[in-house]
């Protein structure tokens, strides 16, 4: 065999084993760009989010949490958390921030049955966040159900700054049960609810209820673009400048 032939050779090799190890790789499971507390949502996770996060974080969550990939759907069946988030860089800023639930999907859809709470606490970022997308967000509820996020640090450090819900591009849809979205006191800015370049819509069986903390500025509900009430009910409350 010439030298020609045996580099044919060893490339055809190479080229063999790769595919067959990028085919192993892709077996064992895809991961996902969504984040409950500190854990990323993988094939792996996705059936039993509560027992993923307290193997790390051990009794930060109780109840139901589950993704569907094929419709994006995080479902919350009285599922509670209580600790620390996911840290990242903002996106206009690149600032140091933090949040419960971090998701960078297209479109992240919340089903959320009977009582639920995310609250956020310990944050040491400087900017704290409940959930934090950088996509749209559509809140759907089985019967009566309600979610209510907040970003109340226990810390004991404010943030500079506090905001419950956060969508960085998109638009937030309220379809059906309750949204509340409680942010702390902050140095700079406190906003239950902030979307960022996007409408917010909120359709006859939805409620929105954003709650600013104390702070040098302090908004319940925060819109760049429209807000659209169609038979829903929307409460925003700011705390002291």
């Amino acid at each position: 065999m010439n030298r020609k032939h045996l580099i044919c050779c060893m490339l055809l090799i190479f080229w063999l084993l790769t595919g067959a190890l990028s085919g192993i790789a892709l077996a064992t499971g895809s991961s996902y760009p969504l984040w409950v507390g500190a854990v990323q949502v993988t094939d792996a996770n996705k059936d039993d989010l509560t027992q993923a996060i307290n193997a790390i974080m051990p009794n930060v969550a109780s109840g139901t949490a589950t993704y569907d990939p094929t419709t994006n759907t995080l479902l919350l069946n009285d599922f509670t958390y209580t600790g620390e988030g996911v840290f990242f860089a903002e996106k206009v800023s690149g600032v140091s921030s933090t949040a419960v639930i971090y998701s960078e999907l297209e479109t992240l859809r919340i089903t959320v049955v009977n009582t639920n709470l995310l609250s956020h606490t310990g944050a040491t970022a400087q900017y704290s966040y409940g959930i934090y997308t950088t996509g749209n967000l559509n809140i759907t509820a089985e019967s009566t159900g309600e979610l209510t996020v907040d970003d109340s640090s226990s810390s004991g450090i404010w943030p500079e700054r506090s905001i419950g819900v956060n969508l960085y591009k998109g638009e937030l849809i309220v379809s059906g049960g309750s949204l509340s979205a409680i942010a702390d006191e902050a140095e700079y800015l406190s906003t239950g609810v902030w979307c960022f370049n996007g409408n917010v819509t909120v359709n006859e069986k939805g409620t929105l209820i954003g709650i600013g903390g104390d702070s040098a500025i302090s908004r319940g509900l925060c819109v760049s673009d429209m807000l659209v009430i169609r038979g829903g009910v929307v409460k925003g409350v700011a705390g002291k400048a």
